[in-house]
């Protein structure tokens, strides 16, 4: 594939007049690997969702056709839709791009990723973040999408760990980052208010403040990430970051009707509501697989958008998790569930105490309702 520097016969939009173009979208739903695929992007797009972006794509494997098809769909309704790469090297990242560069609004190059089993050693996303010369080629990196590529390129970057405290962001060292991205042409910027450092039990609510810095310090539009989990999360980052829109990951997973206000845990009937928006899930894949609007998904994708949005439900339950070995005993468990208008309650929620010589499982009772 030629690597001829695009043609100027039109003009690229960047930063703000991009942004517009797709509509100015507030509501993101964040890249997730084997989670943001095609079925679960035209579903939250329905839910409240304006702009999307792919899993991360690792750019070495891409020149693959058999790994192309089989990590990556497109769709006509699946718009504004970002597609995201992750890499270090600028040519393999561009010769990656050129092949989906006209079945999607941006090219995302990853510069968050924090997981060391992947990005660590690959040595890209989060990783590319912690040296002056990492930045650099960072910099470099979109330099070469940008002349090359036909559509903007977007960076989804996180703080920069200060030298003293890894787990505290350096936001001037950020704020010269995104200068540096801006400069070499990323036309939108997403910040995670985090250091990759910042996570597990140690983890602390992200720094909107930090985000708010940062787009204080460019002219390209921002998109702010970290500890949504709720609208009221939403719109208080929005109001705190002064960024122009929210990117959502686990919020979206754990509750898909987050933009709509419904199923927030701890409020009346969230249990109904999640089982509810469980089944409409299943629902929705099924019935566009059967359509074939998309290829089909596997047991083991559908199996963990339900643990995500209701597993929460059943982290005691022992014998009821073993009869959930599929999609369809899942579902049949939430039904008879709903059927009895049976509350599952999460130990973890509870201040009241197990007495001497109560069971290890508080929904035996439960179980032997599934066995009638």
């Amino acid at each position: 594939m030629s690597l001829q520097k695009q043609t100027k016969t039109t003009t690229k939009l960047t930063g703000y007049e991009f942004y517009q173009s797709i509509g100015s979208p507030k509501r993101v739903l964040a890249p997730m690997v084997q989670m943001s695929e095609l079925p679960f992007r035209l579903y939250m797009r329905k839910k409240g969702i304006d702009l999307c972006y792919t899993p991360m794509m690792i750019s070495k494997h891409f020149h693959s056709l058999k790994f192309r098809k089989n990590n990556i769909q497109f769709h006509e309704k699946d718009r504004p839709l970002f597609v995201q790469f992750a890499g270090n090297d600028p040519d393999v990242l561009l010769q990656s791009a050129l092949f989906v560069q006209d079945k999607c609004d941006a090219i995302d190059v990853n510069m968050g990723c924090p997981q060391p089993s992947v990005a660590g050693k690959g040595h890209y996303g989060s990783y590319l973040l912690d040296t002056e010369e990492d930045r650099q080629l960072c910099v470099e990196i979109v330099k070469k999408l940008d002349q090359n590529l036909s559509i903007p390129v977007t960076c989804k970057i996180r703080l920069i760990p200060d030298s003293e405290d890894k787990m505290v962001g350096d936001v001037e060292k950020t704020i010269t980052f995104a200068k540096q991205l801006e400069k070499a042409g990323c036309a939108i910027l997403a910040v995670h208010g985090r250091t990759r450092f910042n996570k597990g039990r140690k983890m602390t609510k992200t720094n909107w403040g930090a985000i708010a810095r940062v787009k204080e310090s460019v002219s390209i539009p921002v998109i702010a990430n970290g500890s949504i989990e709720t609208l009221q999360d939403y719109k208080e980052c929005l109001k705190e970051s002064k960024a122009d829109a929210v990117m959502v990951a686990m919020g979206c997973l754990n509750n898909p009707w987050l933009f709509l206000n419904i199923g927030n845990r701890g409020d009346l009937n969230w249990e109904h509501q999640r089982r509810k928006c469980a089944n409409e899930l299943v629902e929705f894949i099924l019935q566009k697989q059967d359509k074939k609007q998309f290829k089909i998904v596997s047991e083991h994708i559908i199996r963990s958008h339900l643990y995500y949005i209701i597993g929460k439900q059943f982290y005691s339950a022992n014998q009821l998790r073993e009869k959930m070995t599929s999609t369809e005993e899942m579902i049949k468990v939430l039904n008879k569930l709903e059927e009895l208008q049976i509350t599952v309650i999460d130990p973890k929620d509870s201040n009241s105490e197990k007495k001497k010589g109560e069971s290890n499982d508080p929904y035996e009772e439960i179980v032997s309702l599934f066995n009638n």
